[in-house]
């Protein structure tokens, strides 16, 4: 595998062919996705603490916010419900969206790859063809994730109980087992991740099942360990020099225009820096999402070019003494 090429060629491709970045800011971008996640407050941990009662203008007593908050959610309640709904809608949708431009972004990149005509139609319907084995895969790694959030859960349930029960010797044995614990789902989790990057791309360019494509992936990592761990190695490098050239060029321009904005502030008022930050924000962040969208489908490309390439055998080397030197016959 020619690493030089393999960078050279994939930003190559991501700059001739920029519908590639749409596919990217639709979702396409698998290097790097994250998952849901969500915190849940008990609010019963809200009232009857206290009897008490303060008697006229002090604070209301704990047990008076059972009331107040039972008034809030009779007027706001339904309002809550439907932001709860609308954001479950928009998750539900975005998962949908970026499991199919997920295969139409890595079929694309490969047949570019290849020099074959393509486009973003049949990219649109590549990505519709491999959207169940995608969904299937992105599933497998969710229960990856519940998994480790269960693994962790368990060992902060035990050292609560261990520190609340005062067993000091308990408690520095779960946070040991704890370390260890961490330590091994962190090397467990690259290893993971770099399988399925990997049987992505098997699912897409193999037409694969989503079980068969991890085994693909975890059988390419096992084979060609070295190849993968150096592409790992110099995506991350890559995103970091992308990371600090994006910043050397953005922070002035965000400085500037938080310059706008504040002269705006100070010579019209709030409604000056309003009417001037409004547009000012809308084409910051049309700049943050362009320059994502292109950096996420350079990566998606990177890792599309190395997958074809991963299983091409090393030139033998050359043997010695070389063809146009023979060996000398020995005299007489």
């Amino acid at each position: 595998m020619q690493y030089g090429e393999l960078i050279s060629r994939s930003l190559s491709l991501v700059w001739r062919f920029k519908y590639l970045w749409l596919l990217a800011i639709l979702g396409g971008a698998d290097i790097g996705t994250g998952g849901f996640s969500g915190n849940f407050n008990n609010p019963g941990t809200l009232f009857g603490g206290s009897s008490s009662n303060n008697g006229g203008r002090g604070a209301p007593a704990v047990g008076d916010i059972g009331p107040q908050v039972s008034q809030f959610l009779n007027d706001w309640g339904w309002l809550i419900v439907l932001a709860a709904v609308a954001l479950v809608v928009l998750a539900v949708a975005w998962f949908v969206l970026s499991s199919i431009t997920i295969g139409a972004l890595v079929r694309a990149s490969a047949e570019h790859d290849a020099e074959r005509p393509f486009g973003l139609g049949m990219a649109w319907r590549t990505g519709l063809g491999t959207f169940w084995s995608i969904v299937g895969l992105r599933l497998l790694g969710l229960l990856w994730g519940l998994i480790v959030l269960a693994v962790f859960g368990t060992l902060f349930a035990l050292g609560l109980v261990t520190y609340l029960n005062g067993t000091t010797g308990g408690l520095a044995a779960v946070i040991a087992i704890g370390g260890v614990v961490g330590l091994v789902v962190i090397v467990a989790s690259i290893v993971l991740g770099l399988a399925f990057t990997l049987a992505t791309r098997a699912v897409v360019l193999e037409q694969r099942g989503p079980l068969s494509a991890l085994g693909r992936g975890f059988g390419l990592v096992r084979a060609r360990l070295g190849r993968v761990l150096l592409v790992w190695l110099l995506q991350i490098g890559l995103a970091l020099a992308a990371g600090i050239a994006v910043a050397i060029v953005l922070v002035p321009v965000l400085l500037v225009a938080a310059g706008i904005v504040g002269v705006a502030a100070f010579t019209g008022g709030p409604g000056a820096a309003f009417a001037v930050g409004v547009p000012v924000g809308l084409v910051g962040l049309a700049v943050v999402i362009v320059i994502g969208g292109l950096a996420g489908a350079y990566l998606s490309t990177y890792w599309t070019l190395a997958f074809r390439r991963m299983e091409l055998d090393a030139p033998k080397p050359v043997a010695w003494p070389p063809a146009a030197y023979p060996p000398q016959q020995p005299a007489g």
